[in-house]
């Protein structure tokens, strides 16, 4: 039996248990959401999400006599496959819950408290819950739905272009296209194999290679034999072949020179004994199946049939027909494609290892000994002066205190700043200062604005400087126009001077830099995670400070 892939598991749950409830939600973001979460697929991972979108949830434990009370749909852990979370549909004599993998399902009460750990995630949602970004994702999603069926329908319009300028017209000479249709087929799924073998947590290729349980591509594909050297792997030379086939099939269609075509025929022949040991290896050795690599091999025999349906096996013409020019249509087509995958290949490296670096961090980031540690060492900060007038967000009474220094010119002071809005909508137990980090100077745009933003009324500071962050540097003009200074220059230069001193009797060298509870925050944490800082001082139980 195929394992189940925990996190597609509970992201598909989750997602089911969304659109049941009829909580605007694009899978995309909750696949964003849960991905950022350090423990990630625990139950804890997915309650958290749900909070950060505004819909309350209780996770609970609960007994078999309890399932009629609690309102549906819920989200429950049951102990087949290894452990998954099944979305809980309906509860009425019979229980119907949805298998992710398998679909719906319905047993009796009794059948399924064999299979359920009691453990529930409840949830009642509101009005306010939903994806905050939900029209941009869809958006997005759209958009990658589209990707493929474009890049094949380019695919079919340039193919349709080429064929009027081909020398053998298909109506004609229909068998001749039947290695060009294997070649493509080839380079699609060698294309595959080494995705594989970049990201094998890819789970659309999961999904292919793991049929049953005799059929595993990433533990051939790890093997020693699948590499012929450290840096260069059979399945990389699988794409080489086919993709340069490919190439040098279309010069000849495009020429009119039918040798091409028998050249390769040649090549075909000499990857037989290859295929073969393929076959005996995973057979014999490994004992397990590579579904992509068989794929691999049966083309090469199709090429072989073709070919021989073609040349009328064995035939000597094609090593008598080769010619400089031909040649040199080899050399470059079967040189052309290494030399393009040698330069992708680093940057298709480091895209695969980026996700599991960064759960890596995030795990790192909320390890209990790192945030004890930090959030209870907090800075002596010099208080705000008397006189000094802050932008303030949020409400004072909070119980968390944040810290802002931000310069009005810097990209990340903007890209914060921006995140921040959005979390002081759904989060209301923060209250923020920010003091300006600029120059007093009139010919510096950052001064500019600071002295601006500290001319106009207090209620309006923190609109001008979401207006500004919003519109950009470009429109300083269009922006001051909106909002005319009450105050003389002479008290906002002084205002400045106050900013900029605070900034040095508290050692703050560098905007941004921001102090949650008087703890400077390394610049790693991001403003939507904020409210989970904000509760880990509550667990630990650190006091407060204002």
């Amino acid at each position: 039996m195929r394992p189940i892939n925990a996190e597609k598991n509970a992201l598909d749950a989750t997602k089911a248990l969304l659109d049941f409830s009829k909580v605007r939600a694009t899978k995309l973001g909750l696949k964003e959401a849960l991905e950022q979460h350090p423990d990630f697929p625990s139950m804890n991972s997915l309650s958290d999400v749900l909070n950060n979108w505004q819909i309350p949830n209780l996770a609970a434990r609960l007994t078999p006599d309890r399932l009629h009370e609690i309102p549906l749909p819920a989200l429950t852990y049951l102990t087949i496959d290894g452990g998954i979370f099944a979305t809980l549909r309906s509860v009425n004599g019979n229980v119907k819950w949805l298998h992710t993998e398998r679909g719906w399902q319905e047993e009796s009460i009794g059948q399924f408290s064999q299979k359920w750990s009691g453990v529930t995630l409840l949830i009642e949602p509101t009005e306010q819950s939903g994806e905050r970004e939900y029209i941009q994702n869809r958006h997005r999603a759209f958009l990658r739905f589209l990707r493929i069926p474009f890049i094949f329908g380019g695919l079919l319009v340039v193919l349709a272009l080429l064929a009027n300028w081909v020398k053998y017209p298909m109506t004609r000479y229909a068998l001749y296209y039947l290695p060009g249709l294997l070649k493509l087929m080839g380079t699609v799924v060698s294309a595959m194999l080494v995705w594989y073998s970049l990201d094998t947590n890819n789970a659309f290729l999961q999904k292919v290679c793991q049929l049953n349980g005799r059929t595993n591509c990433q533990n051939i594909l790890s093997s020693s034999a699948a590499k012929l050297t450290d840096w260069l792997s059979w399945a990389e030379v699988g794409l080489f072949y086919f993709a340069g086939g490919l190439l040098v099939w279309g010069i000849g269609l495009l020429t009119g020179d039918a040798a091409y075509v028998q050249i390769l025929y040649l090549l075909t022949v000499l990857a037989l004994p290859y295929s073969i040991w393929s076959v005996y290896y995973q057979a014999r050795v490994a004992r397990e199946w590579c579904v992509l690599c068989l794929t691999v091999q049966g083309l090469f025999w199709a090429e072989f049939v073709v070919g021989y349906l073609l040349h009328d096996w064995p035939t000597l013409t094609p090593i008598v027909s080769i010619s400089i020019d031909r040649l040199s249509v080899f050399l470059i087509s079967f040189v052309v494609i290494p030399l393009l995958w040698a330069w992708i290949k680093p940057a298709l490296q480091k895209t695969t290892r980026y996700k599991p670096l960064l759960r890596e961090f995030q795990k790192l980031k909320y390890d209990p000994h790192y945030l004890n540690g930090l959030l209870s060492n907090p800075r002596i900060l010099p208080p705000l002066f008397k006189d000094m007038q802050t932008i303030s967000l949020g409400n004072p009474a909070a119980e968390n205190t944040l810290i802002m220094v931000i310069s009005p010119t810097c990209t990340a002071c903007r890209r914060n700043h921006l995140a921040l809005e959005k979390v002081m909508e759904m989060y209301t137990n923060l209250y923020v200062q920010i003091v300006l980090a600029a120059s007093p100077h009139t010919e510096d745009t950052a001064g500019r604005v600071a002295g601006r933003l500290l001319t106009i009324p207090i209620e309006q500071r923190a609109r001008a400087l979401d207006d500004w962050f919003a519109l950009g540097e470009a429109r300083f003009a269009q922006w001051s126009r909106a909002y005319p200074p009450t105050e003389t220059n002479e008290e906002s230069t002084q205002q400045l001077r106050l900013h900029l001193r605070w900034m040095e009797l508290a050692g703050v060298m560098q905007a941004p830099t921001s102090f949650l509870n008087a703890v400077e925050l390394p610049r790693f944490f991001l403003p939507n995670e904020l409210p989970r800082l904000c509760a880990s001082f509550t667990n630990l139980g650190i006091g407060q400070f204002k």
